[in-house]
């Protein structure tokens, strides 16, 4: 079986799918004939499509920018296997994708819950072939994640706190019962003020928001971030970050960092690690200040090069 099934290649990009034993996964190459070294961009979610970030690939004018869309989510295949929704079976996606469209050395983005299997993949190979690592609101400790939440439900308006802060309180004589639409109304307040504070949001996003993989975020998430009770529910892997021995860049919005200062606790743990917040972004620095972001992550790629 050929490890690559090219769809289309015009105007210094290609579009095609890295074929695994179980199915495709599909990805995009942004100027590929640019002399850079590459960027490979691994999305979050869980579940989420690739199209969230689409932003990123302003950096395609200097070197060749890739995405890929995990198994499950997005133009890739699709499937009913929940066994492999976990942090290991990403992990080892991502290496399989990493060897078969062969860009080493390279640079890595890991957004979100993207890093937690970029950030065990790369420990594993002790970073082989790897450039630079940015980690852009990393999920690395779910217990931090957990906190931060409920620091922020705790700063919205009554009616929405009062919804959201019953989530993960299961004992019948604590839970109260909303409709669906009252949950919704809530939780787009929250992330409205602290995942992307752009009004409207991107189509970009929406369009991430309209393909999510359900089935992969409620097994590895749970039903929302406001009840954590998926297979990430206890992932941390912070006693283990200084192990990374690349250069690596931080970032986090403001709107985010406030709550427990999460990204200068996890900045701290990666050797010689640098940090950058953005004052008037949340989760999504790279919409909210797409200029600001795209030149900062230029300045530390072109470093390390």
């Amino acid at each position: 079986m050929e490890l690559l099934t090219i769809l289309k290649e015009e105007s210094g990009s290609q579009e095609g799918y890295v074929n695994l034993t179980h199915g495709r996964v599909w990805y995009k190459i942004y100027g590929i004939n640019t002399a850079g070294l590459p960027l490979i961009v691994v999305h979050g979610g869980p579940g989420f499509s690739h199209d969230y970030l689409e932003p990123l690939n302003a950096l395609s004018d200097e070197r060749p920018v890739i995405f890929y869309e995990q198994f499950g989510c997005g133009n890739s295949d699709k499937s009913s296997d929940t066994f492999r929704w976990n942090v290991d079976y990403f992990g080892s996606e991502y290496a399989q994708v990493c060897e078969a469209l062969n860009f080493k050395p390279s640079h890595i983005l890991a957004h979100s819950g993207a890093a937690t299997f970029v950030v065990p993949s790369l420990l594993m190979s002790k970073c082989q072939g790897v450039a630079s690592l940015v980690l852009a609101s990393p999920l690395l400790s779910s217990k931090r994640l957990t906190e931060d939440i409920k620091s922020a439900v705790a700063m919205l308006p009554d009616d929405s706190k009062m919804i959201l802060s019953t989530c993960g309180n299961h004992s019948e004589s604590s839970v109260k019962t909303f409709t669906d639409e009252q949950f919704t109304e809530a939780m787009t307040v929250c992330y409205k003020e602290f995942y992307c504070r752009i009004d409207p949001w991107p189509d970009c996003f929406n369009r991430s928001l309209e393909r999510l993989n359900q089935e992969i975020f409620n097994t590895m998430v749970g039903t929302s971030i406001f009840d954590f009770t998926g297979n990430l529910k206890d992932y941390d892997i912070t006693d283990k970050l200084k192990g990374l021995s690349i250069p690596v860049l931080v970032t986090f919005g403001a709107y985010e960092e406030k709550f427990s200062n999460t990204g200068t606790y996890y900045s701290s743990k990666i050797p010689g690690a640098k940090l950058v917040i953005f004052n008037n972004s949340s989760h999504m620095p790279h919409l909210e200040q797409k200029s600001e972001y795209i030149n900062c992550v230029r300045e530390f790629l072109r470093a390390h090069d």
